[in-house]
């Protein structure tokens, strides 16, 4: 029979705290969140030395406008910025979250497994326009974000400073143009279906 030690059961204690008040909070009502952060001295960068996920990971998963309440809360409140909160607005094309997580110190082209925050949208889009026959018109804003703010490939990084990286640049502009010319392909194909009804 394994037991655990003291240190083990205080951090499952936090993470199940912490989900249940993101849980409780999913709606955007901060309540539960700020008595448990306030009140219990909660520390928010407890659940990095076990699962590598942050506070703000947890609550980003949550999805929707209460999402990004409560990681802009939790960011206000000392937590770290992640990857995969990055990505998780990402695909729910919330830019004005992206945006609160660069602003509070998450770079641009920070990668995880070797997948910059633009590899992965690259990905999506082409695992979109596979799976489903075209890609989201969402997307086109987080590109347009990305690109503005200087987000670059893994391929881009690795060749910083030689030939290699004109030749990952023109990649990586034609995966994008390609992906904004599906959501046009489908966009216009929405109209005209709604023209035809």
């Amino acid at each position: 029979m394994y037991f655990m030690s003291h240190e083990e059961r205080l951090f499952y204690d936090m993470y199940d705290r912490l989900c249940k008040a993101i849980s409780l909070s999913a709606d955007g009502n901060l309540t539960a969140l700020k008595n448990l952060i306030e009140d219990q001295n909660f520390d928010l960068a407890f659940c990095y030395q076990e699962y590598r996920l942050s506070a703000v990971t947890i609550a980003s998963m949550q999805g929707g406008k209460g999402a990004e309440i409560m990681v802009d809360y939790l960011l206000r409140k000392g937590a770290k910025p992640t990857f995969e909160a990055l990505c998780r607005f990402a695909e729910e094309g919330n830019v004005s979250a992206m945006r609160k997580l660069i602003a509070w110190g998450l770079p641009i082209n920070t990668s995880k497994e070797k997948q910059t925050i633009l590899d992965f949208c690259l990905q999506l889009a082409k695992e979109q326009k596979e799976s489903k026959g075209g890609v989201d018109p969402r997307l086109e804003a987080v590109f347009d974000f990305l690109i503005d703010r200087g987000a670059k490939t893994t391929a881009e990084l690795k060749a910083e400073g030689n030939f290699a990286r004109r030749r990952a640049i023109v990649k990586k502009e034609a995966q994008v143009k390609m992906a904004r010319k599906s959501i046009k392909k489908q966009q216009r194909k929405a109209k005209q279906t709604v023209r035809e009804r």
